[in-house]
């Protein structure tokens, strides 16, 4: 199923979802909307998509900036999944993976990580060097209104 020029929705196996699209600024905002409305077909609650919402746009916007150089074209995929009461997101970028990069500041708060931290029940983050980083971000359903 295709989203839009740069951005496919393939099922999966088991009942999850991968969303993938190019590694583009613009490509943020059709992201978290896809997302968003796949956790709401699987029944996340309204009260509970603004988190996830704010939990994909930091994610994707990290590997955005940071996954890929300038003259890469890269993409992120986004699996969402459930079990029992929880959604599950695996963002994973195909870029240089985490490493102090010193000669490419952007300017930033930081703050992305922490926020994900503060808004899921739990999140990983493995990365190797030259193979991509894989974020697995874990939140709690909610209860339908």
């Amino acid at each position: 199923f295709c989203l839009s020029p740069s951005g496919y929705l393939r099922q999966m196996e088991g009942g999850a979802v991968e969303i993938e699209f190019s590694a583009r600024p613009e490509s943020i905002a059709l992201a978290r909307e896809a997302v968003t409305t796949e956790a709401g077909r699987l029944g996340m609650p309204r009260s509970n998509l603004g988190d996830l919402q704010t939990v994909v746009s930091e994610a994707f916007t990290n590997a955005v900036r940071y996954a890929y150089e300038e003259d890469v074209e890269g993409h992120v995929a986004i699996t969402v999944s459930t079990t029992e009461d929880v959604l599950c997101l695996t963002i994973r970028d195909f870029g240089a993976g985490l490493f102090p990069r010193p000669e490419r500041e952007l300017p930033s708060l930081h703050m992305g990580l922490p926020i994900i931290g503060a808004l899921s029940e739990e999140f990983r983050l493995p990365s190797r060097r030259g193979r991509g980083t894989e974020l697995t971000v874990c939140m709690p359903m909610g209860a339908a209104s």
